[in-house]
């Protein structure tokens, strides 16, 4: 049944999940030249007034048209009915932002309703009820900060991956911005390396040594490997064909890990000679077998005298001469 009501009578939900009513101007030209064509929806509030769940905006827009008398049903709706029945309302014709409906499915959250009850109330899918909840969980005032300069729903998503509170309600500070995706990507960066470091560290330390202190830029050490921390999954090979008879060492830098192998020394290897370096040896040794041929024969000439033994201390005398003078 529809009633008449008094505007004066008739208060605005305060859990209204619509918090900005908008333009209302040309809807209160269209109440003035027509009237209202469509009726709000109260309940019975105390001291004979009501609240009104369905009709924000005609109430406003009948009060700045001049009106003094609304059309309404009044309903018998507990709290949970009327927010499930402004969300479905808004959210039907589109006239809620992303944040408000997250604001409005926590107040239903609250209130003790499930996911399934929400969905089913506001023919929202799970996924979607549960999605809103999680973005009403970051700071209402920087929301509706966002809100304001053009943020989306994939853009609170993005916040919410960032687990450090600090680092996500700085994100959200570039909702909207050209800055956002960037930053976005930096933290979500420097998030991986954090949460794989220790990871990595772990594995790390069963598979080789620190490397010497001073010896990383040192031509000591050859660079076999590296992994950047960020792109690091269990699957990662830090030491690929690794060999437990060897030795490795490691070093972390910024933004990944280096494994090292010390280099081996190479014997030195005697130096090439040149074909003259050659002919000279060759001849050294020529000169060398045909002296040593003819000291033995003079030897046996010298002996083959039977005088030999007379003369044998002047004939040694000669040898070590000979010997001596090749």
């Amino acid at each position: 049944m529809i009633t008449n009501i008094d505007v004066t009578k008739i208060m605005e939900h305060p859990n209204n999940p619509r918090k900005n009513l908008g333009d209302l101007s040309e809807l209160a030209e269209s109440i003035k030249a027509r009237g209202i064509l469509q009726n709000l929806t109260v309940v019975p509030a105390e001291n004979g007034k009501y609240t009104v769940v369905i009709g924000h905006r005609r109430l406003a827009a009948a009060k700045l048209a001049g009106m003094t008398e609304v059309p309404c049903v009044v309903a018998e709706m507990d709290y949970k009915t009327q927010l499930s029945t402004m969300l479905l309302e808004n959210m039907q014709r589109s006239d809620l932002t992303v944040v408000e409906q997250a604001q409005g499915v926590q107040m239903m959250l609250d209130l003790g309703e499930s996911v399934r009850d929400i969905a089913d109330q506001t023919g929202f899918s799970e996924s979607t009820v549960r999605k809103r909840a999680k973005i009403s969980a970051l700071p209402a005032d920087k929301l509706k900060e966002a809100e304001s300069r053009g943020g989306t729903l994939e853009d609170y998503l993005k916040c919410l991956e960032i687990t450090d509170e600090g680092r996500r309600n700085e994100l959200l500070e570039y909702v909207g911005t050209k800055e956002f995706l960037w930053n976005y990507k930096s933290f979500i960066t420097t998030q991986k390396r954090e949460v794989n470091l220790p990871l990595i560290q772990a594995e790390i330390e069963k598979l080789a040594k620190p490397i010497p202190d001073g010896k990383k830029y040192s031509s000591e050490y050859n660079q076999i490997n590296s992994a950047r921390l960020d792109e690091w999954t269990p699957e990662t090979k830090l030491i690929p064909d690794y060999d437990e008879n060897k030795i490795y060492y490691y070093d972390f830098e910024y933004s990944r890990i280096v494994v090292y192998q010390k280099v081996k020394k190479k014997k030195a290897q005697p130096a090439k000679k040149s074909k003259k370096e050659i002919e000279a040896d060759r001849r050294r040794s020529e000169l060398s077998q045909l002296t040593e041929k003819a000291y033995k024969m003079r030897n046996e000439f010298i002996f083959s005298f039977s005088a030999a033994r007379k003369y044998e201390k002047i004939i040694n005398e000669y040898l070590l001469y000979f010997a001596v003078m090749g």
